[in-house]
């Protein structure tokens, strides 16, 4: 094969087919996600696939420009491929859903588009497929509680065995950086470094620094919050911030409504999770398993996104990503298998039409049929002891023959 001929064969770099196991794997568990959330209330919402670039350029859910696919729309205007969920979500909530009673409760399954940034591997795929959910108008812990447990009862409900929901609360990163008295600047970057845990560059970044080590010494421990409530008396003793203070009652609360939901035992606290503290305001969790080296869901209160669209309301909510879980559950050995047909239907010469009527008939009953154009009936009981099909259903001038694995003593 020619060069161009395979490049023509190929997707895009960074992009994937999806073969047909994968897509009855990945509808299942859409299947599975909707009807959980639809259970607790939520509505399906979609967005188009292309937004405004100054959706995605301004203000809390603000991306690196590099991180978008751009294009340009017939009237000037800059488009992106959304890389995100929540900011439509957000958007369509303030613009199309302002006369709604709160709190909203929407879902989405969609996929997004973003380049990946430096910390991801070049070859990880650009596209992914999500699922998620934005409660807006609520305010309160149980609003938080209600994201981090339709979290947990999602992973449950795809059958995962071992994943762990890690929980932490921006305000008390964002009330230690306030009393040291860092810039913005300084804050990012240790932000940065506490994220990856790096106590040794978080040490020299502050050694120098004047007046700053009982503060260094607080960001230096940050890294090691991570476990059970305990986390938190630890915490209290770090700082009487007030910003810090509140956070860590939001986060007792939380893991108080938890606890009597009996959901607590699938999590953790971790201060040191700080990530995107200019999108997050308060509680901030994500969802990871040992199966695989990515989070498997993300989310958190982000109060100031429809606030900076002219809304002031409550929100939190997470966002799901497919293709890391379906990696985690086929390692775990409960993966994608290949749909087959129920049953395989061919006739001989002068006999479509009664084939055909056949064929109807199961179907209306349930069972997937595949008709057989070419072949005899031998042939076809071959092919469906090979590729595990039930029955063989062969149209004669005399009637219908069947056969089934089953009465033939074969296994399916």
């Amino acid at each position: 094969m020619s060069s161009s001929s395979s490049t023509l064969t190929l997707p895009p770099q960074g992009f994937q087919d999806t073969l047909p196991d994968e897509c009855a794997f990945s509808q299942r568990l859409r299947d599975k996600l909707r009807s959980l959330f639809e259970g607790w209330g939520y509505l399906a919402i979609e967005t188009p696939i292309l937004e405004t670039y100054d959706l995605f350029n301004v203000g809390p859910g603000a991306l690196p420009q590099q991180r978008m696919w751009k294009t340009t729309a017939p009237d000037g205007r800059i488009l992106v491929i959304r890389p995100d969920l929540t900011t439509p979500a957000v958007r369509l909530a303030c613009a199309r859903l302002s006369d709604a009673p709160l709190p909203l409760r929407l879902f989405y399954q969609q996929s997004v588009l973003k380049f990946p940034g430096v910390e991801r591997s070049a070859r990880e795929g650009v596209e992914s497929r999500q699922t998620g959910v934005e409660l807006l108008g609520e305010t309160a812990p149980e609003a938080d509680a209600e994201a981090v447990g339709l979290a947990i009862r999602a992973l449950k409900e795809m059958g995962l065995i071992n994943f762990r929901i890690d929980i932490g609360h921006v305000g008390f990163f964002k009330g230690l950086m306030d009393e040291a008295g860092l810039s913005p600047e300084q804050t990012e970057q240790l932000r940065a470094l506490v994220e990856e845990k790096n106590q040794l560059a978080i040490a020299l970044m502050l050694r120098d620094a004047s007046g700053m080590e009982t503060a260094a010494q607080r960001i230096m421990g940050l890294p090691m919050l991570f476990g059970g409530l305990e986390v938190i008396e630890q915490a209290r003793r770090m700082s009487s911030h007030p910003l810090c203070r509140s956070s860590l009652d939001n986060l007792a609360a939380l893991f108080g409504l938890l606890h009597e939901d009996g959901l607590d035992k699938y999590c953790s606290i971790d201060l040191g999770m700080v990530h995107a503290i200019h999108y997050y305001t308060g509680t901030v969790f994500r969802g990871i398993t040992g199966a695989v080296g990515q989070p498997l869901l993300s989310g958190g209160r982000y109060d100031a996104l429809p606030e900076s669209m002219g809304r002031a309301i409550g929100a939190v909510g997470f966002g799901l990503t497919l293709e890391p879980l379906m990696s985690a559950l086929t390692r775990q050995g409960n993966g994608a298998e290949l749909p087959r047909p129920g049953a395989l239907i061919g006739y001989a010469p002068g006999c479509r039409a009664a084939a055909f009527a056949e064929a109807e008939r199961l179907r209306a009953l349930g069972t997937p049929v595949a008709m057989v154009y070419t072949g005899d009936m031998p042939a076809m009981i071959e092919r469906a002891r090979v590729e595990g099909i039930a029955s063989v259903v062969f149209a004669e001038t005399d009637g219908i023959i069947n056969w089934s694995a089953d009465a033939a003593g074969e296994s399916k």
